[in-house]
């Protein structure tokens, strides 16, 4: 008995394959392959972004007042996470618990100093591109050291 089931699993098999086979056998059509798109240009993300749409600073003052709302918007969503794990972790012993927002805490920072640099870069990537733009912000800095300070009358 066990001969013939096992045959007849073995002949149901090769009835598989063999259709296996006959679907190779056609011909493939020929893929056409789309134009090359032009190259995009890599963007480095903060590790966390936001669905709002990003637009190109027109200054410096833009860029410098975007960075910080990036910033304050990466540490609010920092302390949220970590408000989040002490209320996860609530029953724990207080050392785990320590150590767990201790090790949250590192990667946080970690995630702020890259934001940081990815905003240096960018700065200074703006300065390149907008030579004209840096050279008035050392000009008003300029003016605004040569004046004199006048005491204030009481």
């Amino acid at each position: 008995m066990k001969i013939v089931v096992i045959s007849a699993v073995l002949g149901l098999f090769g009835v598989f394959a063999g259709a296996q086979e006959n679907t190779q056998a056609v011909p493939e059509k020929p893929v056409v392959e789309a134009p090359d798109a032009p190259a995009q240009p890599i963007v480095q993300a903060a590790p966390v972004q936001t669905a709002a749409v990003v637009t190109t600073p027109l200054t410096m003052a833009e860029l410098k007042k975007s960075h910080g709302q990036a910033l304050a918007e990466l540490k609010k969503k920092r302390e949220e996470a970590i408000k989040q794990l002490k209320e996860s972790m609530k029953g724990k012993p207080v050392t785990e618990m320590r150590e767990a927002i201790s090790k949250q805490r590192a990667v946080d920072k970690t995630a702020v100093k890259a934001l940081k640099d990815f905003q240096n870069a960018e700065i200074e990537h703006f300065k390149k591109d907008h030579p004209e733009a840096v050279k008035k912000i050392k000009e008003i800095k300029k003016q605004e050291n040569n004046t004199p300070v006048v005491p204030e009358k009481k």
